[in-house]
């Protein structure tokens, strides 16, 4: 890697030092066996329980969600929940190049 990259690495890490503390202190109080933990975290949503059902809303495999812990790892994908027009309208915006950065990486992985 350039030394340009590693130093946007190092930015970005830093920029979201916090955001991947507090994501880590809540894997390692699942993994201590603390019942109630959730965090936020871009999944695989077919490969976890309530994940198919988010996946057919959105018409996405993956995506960004809040989901459950537990000593194995992230465990249950938590529903959207209602969502306000003004979230429709962002989320409507976005699905279109989420859904096209997925396909870029699917065929990005499957020409390895």
């Amino acid at each position: 890697m350039q030394a340009s990259g590693k130093s946007a690495i190092v930015r970005l890490l830093l920029d979201h030092s916090a955001d991947l503390e507090r994501f880590v202190e809540a894997i390692l109080k699942a993994a201590r066996g603390e019942e109630g933990v959730t965090e936020a975290a871009y999944v695989y949503l077919p490969g976890i329980e309530g994940g198919d059902e988010i996946a057919k809303e959105l018409g996405v495999q993956y995506f960004a969600t809040k989901l459950d812990f537990d000593r194995s790892g992230a465990s249950k994908a938590q529903p959207l929940g209602v969502l306000s027009d003004y979230e429709k309208k962002l989320l409507d915006a976005g699905l279109p190049g989420l859904k096209k950065n997925i396909e870029d990486g699917e065929r990005a992985v499957s020409q390895r």
